[in-house]
């Protein structure tokens, strides 16, 4: 006889497992879902932000560019000024010196 209840007791946890497996199913399958779909989303946030942090890097490139081309005319002006008022002061003959003070 304890046999027979043994394998009443036996079956009637089976029968909750698999009752309760069914259950659990469900709803572990959508905690899934959800949580897939989370990763989703947030890897197309992280996406869009990698697109603009590198547009950013972008626009601050060509920026500096345009800085650095700037500074480097202005350098030449200067210089290509200082060449033709000492061509001047070559053929006017004016004392070096003179032009210093």
């Amino acid at each position: 006889m304890e046999t027979q209840e043994l394998n009443s007791k036996v079956q009637q946890t089976l029968d909750a497992f698999a009752n309760a497996n069914v259950s659990l199913d469900n709803t572990w399958n959508a905690t899934l879902l959800q949580k897939l779909n989370a990763k989703n989303r947030h890897s197309n946030n992280s996406l869009v932000s990698s697109k603009l942090a590198l547009g950013i890097v972008l626009l601050i490139a060509i920026n500096s560019l345009f800085v650095y081309e700037t500074m480097i005319k202005s350098s030449e002006k200067y210089l290509s000024r200082n060449e033709k008022l000492k061509a001047i002061q070559h053929e006017l003959m004016i004392n070096e010196n003179l032009s210093n003070n």
